[in-house]
């Protein structure tokens, strides 16, 4: 993701929390990566902080999301 490419980033992510859902890190950075879709990015953020509901990274990109949706 930080060499800007995102699609491989995405796929990387969904593919990680395909073999294991109970992945935090996998969902939050699913989420990240899929900001441009804020529904999508939403239920990875939500599913993330399910599994860590102290994962600060995953709180904060909530809030983004929140704040592209509006």
């Amino acid at each position: 993701m930080m060499l800007g490419r995102f699609r491989e980033a995405l796929g990387d992510a969904q593919q990680s929390v395909r073999l294991d859902d109970s992945f935090a890190w996998g969902h939050e950075r699913a989420s990240a990566t899929s900001l441009s879709n804020a529904m999508a990015a939403c239920c990875s953020i939500q599913r993330a902080l399910e599994l860590d509901h102290k994962h600060a990274q995953a709180q904060q990109e909530l809030k983004n999301a929140n704040a592209v949706m509006e």
